[in-house]
C-alpha cells in the first residue's frame, strides 16, 4: 500500500517529519519511505510530499506510532494528510491518541470496505 502523506505547510516541517520516519528503525524496518517535490504543475518552491510503502499492518502500525512520537516533539501542530492509494484520506489535525488510534484504524480498513458515499473517503481526526 502507498501512503502519501502531505500538509498545510508543505516547507520545513513537513521535510522534518520525514528525516523523522527516516530515522525511525521500526517504520524503515517495515516500510520503505521516501520524500519527493510535489510535482504540482506551476508550483514553486519547497511542495515535498512523503512517500511510503507499506506491506503489512506492522509497518502501518510503526507509521502510526512514528508519526503521533514526531507530533508530540513539536511546538507547532500542522495539520497532515496522509492518502493511500485508493483515495482513502485522512487528515490528522490533532494529535490525541483517540486521533491517532482513528488514523491507524481508518488507514487499516480493506480497500473495499470504505465507501465514499458514507463518507469515509475523506475523514478528519
Amino acid at each position: 500500500m502507498l501512503i502519501m502523506i502531505t500538509a498545510d505547510d508543505s516547507g520545513d516541517e513537513l521535510r522534518r517529519l520525514g528525516h523523522w520516519l527516516l530515522d525511525d528503525d521500526d517504520v524503515v524496518r517495515s516500510a520503505e519511505v521516501s520524500i519527493r517535490p510535489s510535482g504540482q504543475p506551476g508550483q514553486m518552491g519547497g511542495l515535498e510530499v512523503i512517500d511510503v510503502v507499506i506491506s503489512n499492518a506492522v509497518g502501518l502500525a510503526s507509521l502510526a506510532i512514528a508519526y503521533a512520537s514526531w507530533r508530540n516533539s513539536r511546538r507547532q501542530h500542522l495539520s497532515v494528510t496522509f492518502t493511500r492509494d485508493d483515495g482513502l484520506e485522512v487528515t490528522v489535525r490533532s494529535g490525541s491518541p483517540a486521533d491517532i488510534q482513528k488514523l491507524s484504524d481508518l488507514l487499516s480498513k480493506p480497500y473495499e470496505s470504505h465507501d465514499i458515499d458514507q463518507g469515509t473517503s475523506n475523514d478528519r481526526v
